[in-house]
């Protein structure tokens, strides 16, 4: 007979928990002009047929 494990905490709990790192990586999202950075890199990443 299968049982579930109620002290295993389900994918969904652990995506709702609000953890230091994701908060980190907003505050490093806010400092990047990420318009700046895609016209910097367009040129490496368009496909130009030769």
């Amino acid at each position: 007979m299968a049982w579930k494990n109620v002290k295993q905490r389900s994918l969904a709990d652990n995506l709702a928990v609000e953890h230091k790192a994701i908060t980190e990586l907003d505050d490093a999202h806010e400092l990047i002009d990420w318009d700046r950075l895609e016209r910097l890199l367009a040129d490496i990443h368009n496909n130009k047929a030769r």
